[in-house]
């Protein structure tokens, strides 16, 4: 920052979020079972973004996609797009249901191979 006369300091920057909360994580799935990757409180949340980067490292796959996800208090919905990748199709499914209090996001890998997903979920308030 400066004070208008050339005068430098050190600011902080930040942002805040009255409507939304962002956060990140990282999971490693093994098995072509279907997975939750990642929960959030329907109470809280009526519906979240996710951008998913995946890797593959075994098959030298890898893939990033978004998924959006929402509810009505009983079901919940979700699509994928916006798929980027090095392989012909994707590398995994999702699918998104309600579990008790929670809405899951689910993942199918396509093989039983290691995958690391790591994504970051932006979540709007209910």
């Amino acid at each position: 920052a400066t004070n208008g006369l050339g005068v430098l300091s050190f600011a902080t920057a930040g942002a805040t979020l009255s409507y939304s909360d962002i956060a990140d994580a990282t999971t490693t799935i093994a098995s072509s079972a279907t997975t939750v990757l990642n929960t959030f409180a329907l109470a809280t949340y009526r519906s979240a973004k996710y951008f998913i980067s995946i890797t593959d490292a075994t098959n030298s796959r890898y893939e990033i996609v978004e998924a959006n996800v929402t509810h009505d208090g009983t079901n919940a919905f979700i699509s994928t797009f916006g798929s980027t990748t090095n392989y012909t199709g994707g590398l995994a499914t999702y699918t998104a249901d309600i579990n008790g209090s929670n809405v899951e996001v689910k993942v199918t890998n396509i093989s039983a191979d290691s995958c690391v997903f790591k994504f970051q979920r932006t979540a709007i308030d209910a």
